[in-house]
């Protein structure tokens, strides 16, 4: 009877995988499965470069996100206007999250540095807040930027449009790969990795249990989370697969995945 229901365990176990919400099939074998995540359910890691050339204003950019969803940054920027040569420096921090619907970076850029049209040379300083909505068509965070940017004590109101072309290949695209285990046919352990479309990976700890017993391949059901330093996904038993459990909840890198209905 225990060889019996142990294969029932298995056996169900492949059901459910099998039955995870996506737009391509998962591969299951010996507890191992691997799925594939599209943009709709997408990660956006923002970490690259962001380089901007446009008339006689040259801006480099760097970002980095963190597990945590936080970003930093540091940054330059050249212009030359009417004889007048401007140098500055950016910092970032910021964080992405979800907002409602919306994937959405909000950044605040401090500037410093200098002014000079050859003879004289001014400070320059700044602070503008960034607020950026992911575009996941184009690819890109776009919004607006506003603050002010100050010349030796006199401000200046700023008031923009701003636009971030996210460095490919990065396109919210992600593979989760993972290795369940029931030792005891009770306990689920495991382990499990993320991987973004940019090569970046995530790895998980896999705990949970099998629940409704006596077992029948009805009841027969599983609970278990993953979790890690960038976030946490869960898997229980829903409605809509009432013969395993579904994706129900799940957060990665600060932001909110679309989980199954």
């Amino acid at each position: 009877m225990m060889c019996c229901i142990k294969k029932l365990r298995w056996l169900v176990l492949i059901v459910f995988v099998g039955a995870w919400p996506s737009l391509a099939p998962a591969d299951v074998s010996a507890g191992q499965f691997s799925q594939d995540f599209l943009p709709q359910q997408g990660i956006w890691d923002v970490t690259g470069n962001y380089p901007n050339n446009e008339f006689d204003t040259t801006n480099n950019i760097d970002l980095v996100l963190d597990d945590k969803g936080k970003i930093t940054g540091i940054g330059t920027g050249t212009a030359t206007d009417s004889g007048i040569t401007v140098n500055l420096v950016y910092n970032f921090t910021g964080a992405i999250k979800t907002v409602n619907d919306l994937t959405r970076a909000t950044l605040t850029m401090k500037i410093s540095g200098s002014a000079t049209d050859g003879s004289v040379t001014l400070p320059v300083k700044g602070n503008i807040k960034l607020t950026l909505d992911l575009d996941k068509v184009n690819n890109i965070l776009i919004g607006s930027g506003a603050g002010k940017i100050c010349v030796q004590g006199r401000c200046a109101t700023v008031d923009e449009p701003v636009q971030f072309d996210i460095p490919q290949p990065m396109d919210g695209s992600w593979t989760l790969a993972a290795d369940l285990q029931s030792p005891d046919n009770k306990k689920i352990v495991g382990t499990a990795t993320a991987t973004l479309s940019n090569g970046r990976v995530i790895p998980f700890t896999i705990t949970g249990r099998y629940t409704n017993i006596p077992v029948t391949p009805v009841t027969f059901q599983a609970r278990f989370n993953l979790k890690g330093p960038g976030g946490t996904l869960t898997f229980s038993p829903t409605s809509h697969n009432p013969g395993g459990s579904a994706l129900t909840k799940a957060k990665l890198l600060g932001q909110t995945v679309t989980t199954s209905p």
